[in-house]
């Protein structure tokens, strides 16, 4: 009893709640038709696919100028059919008319249920976001033809058929009926009026056997084409797919991306110790992380980065306040010994390092840190890695750090140093001051020595690579210059003739 009280109740609190949402959706989707996608705001500021449009060159060109920009009128044009705001403003117009038409008279607006189903179009705008979507349009659109042709012969081929079967068969009353019956079979179409109708005489079943026969044969004639329609759409999808990730990269890439690598820039790692309230520093570090610093660039650099530090908080804690981080303002001044050297360049310059707070951090406000940098300057065995220190002046989840960390920084020195670049103009018999043999002999008793020491085995290594670079882009120079003669003398011989 107390249930069929409170289920009238419930119904009307239902329908409420789903008519209180009705009217926030639909508001928020006028906003959004009325205020961001309106013809008199620029779509390139808010539409981020126009500008890969725009940046991405057409592969099938028409005109061979460039496109000048829409003006008021165009883009108010453009606007009003552009077939995402058509759904939109399709969408929308049911509940503005039946909310605006309150002065209508009784029964006029009975049209407007039929209007509300228009509502579910707005679900096809999701096919820009499905690149399945799209590659199945495209494969419909490109295959129009060969379906159409498609149909053509099922319609000719059910047409004799059923003209055939309806003189053959008593089943048949007449020949729209055979022609149905053939169409159905055709199409594999079950469970309607008479498409259960069975053939019995000897010449129908031969009609139908031939029939089922050319249905196979109809339905394999246009897979090959429709295949092809979606490899090409596929492929096409995925290129334009790349194209648009490889801009969108481009626009939005960070400004140290030009120096992140291997081949631009080194690890140096960063110790991270607790210090107590009492003042005392931790023994066992804290954390440990690591960031790439530019010293291989032979120009000045300088950033200001955000550098995370993923495990100095659990998962979860991650989850709720998010990841640390050092903000670190970062110089680095080459040489002009670096700068004047054949790349690839020994490091050799001043590299400037300022932590400046720190973000998210874990631990309360009497915790403070020491910030322990370590970076390989040089190759040699006495200066190999240089480590020096910062400690926070605050606590707190944003810990302020001060003091500037500097490193000197000389791969080339200590006998590291690559040997002097060979002047065009040198004779061929000159590389071999540049040969690494005699470097290369010098492996040998390093490796076989009692105190082998990795250091001066690393820095000879490095330069027999440095003198096999130079030796490998003198002989590069001098075979252009080879090709340019005899080029020369090609010319010389065709005027002469």
């Amino acid at each position: 009893h107390d249930c069929n009280e409170l289920m009238p109740w419930g119904l009307e609190f239902g329908r409420q709640c789903g008519s209180g949402l009705q009217n926030i959706f639909v508001l928020i989707f006028s906003a959004e038709y009325f205020l961001v996608c309106c013809p008199w705001v620029r779509p390139e500021v808010l539409n981020y696919e126009l500008l890969l449009n725009d940046a991405i060159p057409n592969t099938n060109p028409r005109d061979f100028g460039e496109k000048e920009g829409r003006t008021k009128f165009e883009r108010f044009f453009f606007f009003l059919f552009a077939p995402a705001n058509i759904i939109d403003l399709i969408s929308i117009l049911p509940w503005w008319i039946t909310h605006l038409a309150v002065a209508l008279p009784a029964g006029s607006t009975s049209f407007l249920r039929v209007v509300r189903i228009f509502r579910i179009v707005r679900i096809f705008k999701t096919g820009r976001y499905v690149q399945n979507l799209q590659v199945l349009g495209v494969v419909l659109g490109a295959s129009g033809r060969s379906i159409s042709i498609l149909m053509l012969f099922i319609s000719m081929v059910a047409l004799v058929g059923g003209v055939l079967l309806s003189n053959f068969e008593e089943a048949f009353s007449n020949i729209p009926m055979a022609v149905y019956w053939t169409f159905a079979q055709l199409i594999a179409l079950k469970n309607t009026d008479f498409v259960g109708n069975k053939v019995v005489t000897p010449t129908g079943i031969f009609i139908a056997a031939c029939i089922v026969s050319l249905k196979a044969v109809l339905w394999i004639l246009p897979i090959g084409q429709i295949k092809a329609a979606f490899d090409s759409a596929d492929s096409d999808m995925k290129h334009m797919q790349n194209q648009c990730d490889t801009m969108e990269y481009e626009l939005t890439k960070p400004s140290w991306a030009s120096w992140y690598g291997l081949s631009h820039s080194v690890r140096i790692h960063l110790v991270f110790y607790e210090i107590e309230p009492g003042g005392k520093v931790a023994s066992k570090p804290y954390v440990r992380s690591s960031m790439p610093v530019p010293i291989l660039e032979t120009h000045g650099i300088s950033h200001i980065l955000d550098v995370p530090i993923p495990a100095m908080k659990e998962w979860w804690q991650e989850i709720v306040s998010g990841e640390s981080a050092i903000a670190l303002e970062m110089l680095w001044s080459p040489s002009e010994d670096m700068k004047e050297a054949p790349k690839p360049a020994m490091p050799a310059g001043k590299l400037s390092l300022r932590i400046l707070q720190g973000k998210c951090f874990p631990k309360g406000d009497s915790t403070r840190w020491r910030i322990c940098v370590n970076l390989p300057v040089g190759l040699s065995s006495d200066a190999a890695m240089n480590s020096q220190e910062t400690s926070s002046q605050s606590g707190g989840t944003a810990p302020l750090f001060g003091g500037e960390l500097s490193f000197d920084v000389d791969w080339a020195s200590a006998g590291c140093r690559a040997p002097e670049t060979p002047s065009p103009e040198a004779s061929p018999h000159s590389a071999s001051r540049f040969s690494p043999g005699g470097k290369r002999d010098m492996l040998q008793p390093m490796l076989a020595a009692d105190n082998f020491d990795t250091n001066d085995f690393q820095r000879a290594v490095l330069g027999l690579l440095q003198a096999q670079n130079e030796q490998l882009a003198e002989q590069s120079y001098r075979l252009q210059a080879l090709e340019r003669q005899l080029a020369a003398a090609r010319h010389a011989s065709t005027i002469a003739e």
